[in-house]
C-alpha cells in the first residue's frame, strides 16, 4: 500500500477432498471493484467436482466521463490430481473437464439472465498443458490466452491457465495480438 495500491481479497472457504484449497481472488480494488454478493462456490450435490469452482463478477474502475467500465465475471479452479495418483486419476481429470465445461455454460447462462453479463475467463490450475483441455477447449469461442506458458513446473505440464469466450471479449484477443505483433 506504501506505492498506492489498496488490495482486496474475496476467499472461499476451504474445498477439496481434504480441505485442503481455498479459491481467492486478489485485485487492486483503485483499479477494479467485486461486484456486490457476485461471489459464490458453485454448487455441487453430485461431487462431479472434487474441488467446485468459485465464481465472482467484477467490474474496471474508469475515471469520470471515460465510458463504460468492462465487467467480467471470472471462473476460478483446480483440476489437479495429486502426483501419487495422477494416472489413476485420469478419468476423474477428463470428467472434471467435462463438469467443468458445464458449469461455464451454466454460469454464462446464470450471469448473462442476472447481470447481461457476457464477458467470462476461467482460469485455474488445470495439471495439463492448453492443448490437453478437451472439453473447455471443445466450447465454440473458447481460446486459451496462455499458450506463451504462464508457469511451468518441473515436469512437462504447463499448469495455470486463462480462457475466454473470444466470440464476446474480443478486447483480450485484440490486445493479445498487439502484445505478439511488439514482441516481433
Amino acid at each position: 500500500e506504501e506505492k498506492g495500491f489498496q488490495y482486496q481479497a474475496v476467499v472461499s472457504q476451504k474445498l477439496g477432498p481434504g480441505g485442503d484449497v481455498s479459491y481467492a481472488f486478489l485485485f487492486d480494488r483503485r483499479r477494479i471493484g467485486l461486484i456486490n454478493d457476485s461471489a459464490y462456490v458453485v454448487s455441487d450435490p453430485s461431487g462431479l467436482m472434487s474441488r467446485p469452482p468459485m465464481v465472482a463478477s467484477f467490474v474496471a474502475s474508469l475515471p469520470a466521463g471515460a465510458g463504460v467500465p468492462f465487467r467480467f465475471t471470472a471462473i476460478n479452479v483446480v483440476i489437479a490430481p495429486s502426483a501419487e495418483s495422477a494416472a489413476a486419476d485420469g478419468k476423474r481429470f477428463d470428467s472434471e473437464l467435462e463438469a467443468l465445461a458445464n458449469v461455464f455454460r451454466n454460469v454464462r447462462a446464470f450471469e448473462q439472465q442476472r447481470f447481461g453479463e457476457d464477458d467470462f475467463v476461467v482460469l485455474g490450475d488445470f495439471a495439463r498443458p492448453p492443448t490437453a483441455l478437451g472439453a473447455i477447449r471443445e466450447i465454440p469461442g473458447v481460446v486459451a490466452l496462455d499458450e506463451l506458458t504462464l508457469r511451468r513446473s518441473r515436469s512437462r505440464w504447463t499448469h495455470d491457465h486463462v480462457f475466454i469466450d473470444a466470440s464476446v471479449t474480443g478486447e483480450a484477443v485484440a490486445e493479445r495480438h498487439l502484445a505478439d505483433e511488439a514482441q516481433r
